[in-house]
């Protein structure tokens, strides 16, 4: 093999492999119109400099050698008049009636452009559409491209054959080549072999995906049926940009490497031109559209890597896809690509899935795979040996098939076969029953470490032992609050050690005049409290509205107000927190604070500094006019906001993922054991979870959503991980704005006499979706939509009973069947902050039911809970009960590391893949599949434990009195964080 024809399509193979092991997690995706100028840009680019930089070599098959045909036996089989050549070089005596690349000028030349550049339009905008709902997509018929062109040249060649039944055989063949005699001489078997390699990549592709999403594709709306018939049409497209292709190669290879140069400069313009106008209507659809106008003009940095990433990839395999046709057919370039992104494809995913969960491509993957190789292997040996009478416009790869090919081919196999062989299918005991053990063993080390003091000096010890440092003052009367109200907590209170961690960095100075800036102006929505002679009250800017919050604030302290010192507070009123701090900032930060608040060890004083009031400043009649918060309300804030306090190698920093047809695997084993939970606190962290970008209507479209990059003092009920708001015990609870309070009427019946069936009523708060889709996306409706509307099969774990032993499988379950084993009374009762079509598009996808009574909830055995658009309410009483509590939550509260998952409560992954197994952990699907060797018991003593568990360890630890205290230290620490002699003041016996 020459050189420039290894070089080419090895490139093509590396450039292939490349784009489909990444694309999946490029950002590039996101936004596809911008992304697809740009992308035919960076080819156009690349084709035109390639060209200049690397001029077209002189194949090995030149025009001389390329047929090694006697003229008698071309002029009794084929009309040489009429040869297509496929990307081929032509024969020199070629007649006067073949038309040469230099004559096809004018207006065949324009047409066939015009027609190219329509089709390609047309083409990507079904792509953009495609990818914008890739939910909804089916299986791609890609892979039968190398089928169409085989087609193609079949029925060229039956069209201008004349007769070659009686051609002889080339006595210079291989030895083998008798073998495939018969194969060889049927026009069609192409054909046969193009259409076997596209069933096998089919059925490989249906085998080697990661499990389907929640993300919501609506049966509703008209997408569900629209993108595989785009897909269709794409197909089609693409034949018809194949058409046109090979129009221009056959009349490009009359003259050889001249040709071939003009052809490559021509194909280069054309995708500048194309590029153009992509970019042109991209920026135009940005400016007109008030989303994305300010995505546009930032232009992310992010999404800027990955789209230059990306279309260097993509250019590279397009120049060496267009070099390879130099020297080989167009089939042959379109077979190679398709085996090579189909076994890529479905290498990469039986490497990941080598776990039981997700489930790894079966012996039915395999068998498709290895088909496959043989097919792929068969195209080369029947290219090889074709007998040039019967297939005159072969253009064969090798002249005769290499052993190291032969090699490679088995290696694949080999390798292929050793990931089926690593594969686990069976998991001996049941991840919940393990996540239980280990569960309980987490909760009674805590518990030992966060009550292990029992007098005042030991719980200054285990202070200054924990943190460093001395207590804050009135340490002392801390104490004797908490110990008066029975709180077995003294120890731990690492929440608030690391939520004012970074602002020990700032001065006390820096830190009050910051929180002026927060409560100064209404427009901020952060409502001040000020502390001063023991008594707190509201600020009189405080908008009106949210009042209530900041009321139940001030009940909360004045039972300890008389310890603390004057300050000011600034309170956030909004549900969604509101201090998204860099990385590259929060961490010099914290790194600064703590060498400051750990070199205090001389005490000089046990109080507070004297006159306090005085350095706080006095508010203003009038709002200022800077603004120290930016209104991103209705925008995506993942990329903006969550992600950036990730470090920069992080996934969340460094990858996307767009694709919300089917789960991020690798995004939640860190945090999982199989489908389920097995690191609550992990499992909120975004960092090293891109999909969230998609799962969450805090990340999708906050409804209420004013941010700053900068480190404000801002108290909020709650936070997700990546921001450095400071928690504090809702006054939403404290006030019992939901509360569990049974009745005759609505009793807390014992657990065994509950419904066995998972219940949830609620509107959609989480976020705003405004006419663009949005809620497809979000928790609480991917949850209905789970419950109450599935469409696609669901992997679940049921146990698995053979005549040796009993073991675990996850299996796959149809739609129907999950609601016919499991039960769910699950509904929407409000269609909530919404606008445009979408208010009218959820109401039909999932309908309204009726509203109930809040304490009708203590009917059912099983309780779901899950983000508002912040904390969910509900959380508290669904504990306090004899219920059991399933919960998502991305939203954390004060009270983060106080319950212990699978020990109070039952958690889900926001995700909602493992709810199905979850739920038939606990109620049991017995053989309602009609398999006796699949079913699963219920573990209903199991699901009472962890019932009863919550319920005495929330009256421990979670009462009114806990959140006094908490808030009470909470102060004490903020007071001495404000004063100006904190590193001198503290608490010593």
């Amino acid at each position: 093999m020459e050189r420039s024809k290894l070089l080419s399509l090895s490139g093509l193979i590396l450039g292939i492999w490349y784009v489909s092991t990444t694309y999946e997690t490029s950002a590039t995706f996101e936004y596809p119109l911008h992304s697809f100028g740009v992308i035919l840009l960076f080819c156009g680019l690349a084709i035109l400099l390639t060209d200049k930089l690397i001029p077209v070599a002189k194949s090995e098959l030149s025009r001389e050698s390329y047929l090694s045909i006697t003229q008698e036996d071309l002029d009794g089989s084929v009309d040489r008049a009429h040869l297509p050549t496929d990307g081929i070089q032509g024969n020199t005596g070629a007649s006067e009636q073949q038309l040469p690349l230099r004559r096809l000028r004018g207006r065949m030349i324009l047409v066939l452009l015009a027609v190219l550049l329509a089709v390609l339009g047309i083409r990507l905008e079904l792509l953009r559409r495609i990818i914008e709902n890739v939910q909804c997509s089916d299986f791609s018929p890609e892979p039968f491209l190398p089928l169409y062109v085989a087609v193609h040249n079949y029925w060229r060649i039956q069209k201008y054959a004349s007769n070659d039944a009686g051609n002889k055989e080339d006595s210079s063949k291989a030895t083998h080549d008798g073998v495939y005699t018969p194969l060889h001489h049927r026009r069609f078997s192409s054909v046969l072999i193009t259409f076997l390699l596209g069933c096998s990549c089919v059925v490989s592709s249906a085998h080697a995906s990661a499990p389907t999403s929640t993300y919501i594709c609506a049966h509703s709306l008209p997408y569900s049926h629209m993108i595989p018939l785009f897909q269709l049409l794409g197909f089609l497209f693409d034949c018809v940009m194949l058409s046109i292709l090979i129009r221009f190669l056959e009349h490009t290879s009359e003259t050889g490497s001249r040709g071939f140069e003009k052809f490559f400069t021509l194909i280069g313009w054309f995708l500048l031109l194309a590029s153009l106008i992509h970019i042109i209507i991209g920026v135009t659809v940005s400016m007109l559209a008030s989303v994305d106008h300010m995505w546009i003009s930032t232009f992310p940095t992010p999404y800027l890597f990955h789209l230059i990433k990306i279309s260097l990839g993509i250019s590279v395999t397009v120049v060496c896809a267009l070099r390879s046709l130099q020297h080989v057919s167009l089939m042959t370039t379109s077979v190679i690509i398709i085996f090579v992104v189909a076994y890529c494809r479905d290498v990469v995913i039986a490497w990941r899935n080598s776990l039981p969960y997700p489930p790894a491509p079966d012996t039915a993957a395999l068998l498709a795979i290895l088909f496959m190789v043989l097919i792929f292997g068969m195209y080369f040996l029947a290219d090889t040996v074709a007998d040039p009478r019967h297939y005159p416009f072969s253009r064969p790869t090798f002249r005769a098939i290499p052993r190291w090919f032969i090699l490679s081919l088995i290696l694949l196999c080999l390798s292929r076969a050793g990931l089926w062989l690593l594969r686990h299918d069976e998991v001996r005991s049941h991840p919940i029953d393990i996540l239980i053990h280990e569960g309980l063993e987490q909760h009674q080390t805590w518990s030992k470490q966060a009550t292990a003091s029992q007098s005042l000096g030991e719980a200054v010890m285990a202070y200054e032992k924990r943190y460093g440092r001395s207590p804050p003052p009135n340490f002392d009367h801390w104490y004797d609050f908490a110990k008066a109200r029975s709180s077995i907590v003294i120890d731990d209170f690492d929440n608030i050690e690391n939520d004012l961690l970074p602002f020990w960095a700032l001065t006390p100075a820096v830190v009050r005049q910051r929180t002026w800036n927060v409560i100064a102006n209404p427009a901020h929505f952060v409502g001040g409290i000020l502390i001063r002679d023991g008594k707190a009250q509201i600020s009189t800017n405080v908008v009106p509205t949210h009042r209530w919050m900041l009321e139940g604030v001030i009940r909360m302290i004045d039972q300890f107000s008389t310890w603390l010192p004057d300050m000011d507070l600034g309170f956030n009123l909004n549900d969604e927190c509101r201090v998204a701090v860099p990385f590259e900032v929060i961490e010099p930060l914290k790194a600064e604070a703590q060498r400051q608040k750990t070199a205090i060890r001389d005490i000089k004083a046990k109080t507070f500094s004297p006159n306090r009031a005085d350095v706080w400043s006095t508010l203003p009649t009038q709002a200022p006019h800077e603004k120290f918060f930016e209104d991103a309300s209705g925008r995506k804030s993942f990329a903006s906001w969550g992600s950036i306090g990730c470090a920069p190698k992080s996934r969340a920093r460094t990858e996307s993922w767009w694709n919300k047809k089917h789960i991020c695997t690798e995004c939640t084993k860190p945090h999982s054991l199989g489908q389920f939970v097995s690191n609550w606190t992990l499992a909120a962290d975004i960092c090293h979870q891109p999909d969230i970008a998609d799962l969450h209507g805090f990340y999708i479209s906050p409804a209420s959503f004013k941010t700053t990059r900068h480190l404000l003092p801002v108290f909020s009920q709650s936070r997700v991980s990546t921001y450095n708001d400071i928690r504090y015990p809702s006054a939403w609870n404290y006030m019992d704005k939901v509360a569990y309070a049974p009745s005759d009427e609505y009793p807390d019946v014992p657990y065994e006499n509950k419904t066995n069936t998972l219940f949830w009523r609620g509107v959609t708060s989480e976020g705003v979706s405004s006419g663009r889709g949005a809620w497809r996306g979000m928790a609480r409706q991917r949850f209905v939509h789970e419950a109450t509307n599935l469409t696609s099969p669901r992997t679940m774990l049921f146990s698995y009973t053979t005549s040796i032993n009993r073991t675990f499988i996850y299996r796959q379950v149809e739609p129907s069947d999950v609601g016919n084993i499991l039960s769910t009374d699950v509904r929407l009762t409000e269609i909530a902050r919404c606008g445009q079509q979408d208010c009218f598009d959820q109401k039909r996808e999932f309908g309204l039911g009726n509203k109930t009574d809040f304490q009708e909830h203590w009917n059912y055995r099983y309780l779901y809970d899950g983000d508002g658009a912040g904390f969910s309410g509900r959380f508290l009483p669904f504990l306090q009960s004899g219920s059991l509590p399933f919960k998502t939550a991305l939203f954390r509260e004060w009270y983060e590391g106080r319950l212990t998952a699978w020990v109070h409560f039952v958690p889900l992954d926001l995700r909602l893949h493992g709810l199905w197994s979850t739920l038939a952990y606990f109620s049991g699907v017995g053989d309602r599949l009609g398999n006796s060797q699949v079913s699963t018991e219920g573990k209903e003593k199991e699901g009472q434990l962890i019932a009863n568990a919550g319920r005495e360890w929330a009256a421990k630890v979670l009462r009114k009195e806990d959140m006094e205290i908490y808030f009470f230290r909470l102060l004490l620490e903020w007071g001495r964080l404000t004063d100006d002699r904190r590193d001198e003041i503290g608490y010593k016996l």
